[in-house]
């Protein structure tokens, strides 16, 4: 998988150089800076600076199942729902199998928004 010229690239060109929180649950994860993005198989490293940290922080996550975009923030969708297409005989599937390994990222939405100036 690939995410040049698709939706994720263009949102993440969109949050470059600007102040954004990462939210999960309305819970903030992270937060800085975006400097760099690039892209790490099936996952995205975000080069973060921090204001109260020296230095750079690398925040990798999946590429997510579907993208919204309103005017202050951005909804990655994680959600199985959303990987399966609301199929809902296959979501009962895909809610059998085990997680590999325990992310938080798992069946949820992570939001990130952009801090004000």
């Amino acid at each position: 998988m690939d995410i040049v010229n698709t939706p994720v690239e263009e949102i993440l060109k969109y949050l470059l150089q600007r102040q954004i929180l990462f939210m999960i649950n309305e819970r903030v994860i992270k937060q800085g800076k975006l400097i760099l993005f690039k892209q790490n198989n099936y996952c995205v490293d975000l080069h973060l600076h921090q204001h109260k940290k020296e230095g750079l922080l690398i925040y990798t996550i999946p590429i997510p199942f579907n993208i919204a975009k309103s005017s202050y923030s951005v909804l990655f969708d994680y959600r199985l729902a959303a990987l399966v297409k609301n199929n809902d005989r296959l979501l009962q599937m895909v809610k059998n199998v085990a997680p590999a390994r325990k992310t938080k990222f798992y069946d949820t939405l992570l939001t990130i928004r952009l801090e004000p100036v």
